[in-house]
């Protein structure tokens, strides 16, 4: 699987180009602004085609996932007693794998990261041990490698026990459904 994070910005023809990249194949996208109201939010979801809906996640704004039937919800640390009677398929961020082994029974995937120096985050740097190709296959399925995912870097993610993938800068610093397309062709082979 790859994931798509929104830009934190907004982006001129944003909902266009997003709709696109779910034509084309996008399997997931996690909407992240986290200096953006509510309202941006329900507008940007409303722009996207209902058909799309169930493979949204939000990571702020959770009642607007009951609101547009939505696909899940991402939290992050200071959300984490809530997770527990959520209804929806929900993931986190771990940036160990001993946080991911605390972790994983609670969600239905863990971003890990920074699998690579991250290109939207100046001075994200990756960590050493982010390798999960010693875990059960199960707790494997559940990761999501993100941080300086690119086509390049994507087959060193993918020898270190990685199935599934998330990418921002890569896309949103370039020609989004260009970039997009070329990763996801290789994420595939």
């Amino acid at each position: 699987m790859l994931v798509l994070l929104t830009s934190e910005e907004s982006i001129q023809n944003e909902d266009k180009v997003l709709n696109s990249l779910f034509e084309f194949g996008l399997e997931r996208l996690h909407i992240r602004k986290p200096f953006h109201a509510k309202e941006d939010y329900e507008r940007l979801i409303k722009r996207l085609s209902p058909d799309f809906y169930p493979k949204v996640f939000l990571h702020e704004h959770h009642h607007l996932v009951d609101k547009y039937h939505l696909g899940g919800k991402h939290y992050r640390k200071k959300d984490a007693l809530t997770i527990f009677n959520d209804k929806y398929p929900k993931s986190t961020g771990v940036h160990s794998i001993d946080e991911l082994l605390e972790k994983e029974m609670h969600y239905n995937h863990l971003f890990v990261s920074p699998i690579f120096d991250s290109i939207s985050k100046i001075g994200y740097t990756a960590k050493t041990n982010l390798s999960i190709t010693g875990l059960p296959s199960d707790v494997q399925n559940k990761c999501i490698a993100l941080g300086g995912i690119n086509a390049s870097n994507i087959d060193k993610a993918k020898k270190m026990g990685y199935n599934h993938f998330a990418v921002l800068g890569a896309v949103w610093q370039s020609s989004p459904i260009s970039s997009f397309k070329t990763i996801f062709q290789k994420s595939r082979k």
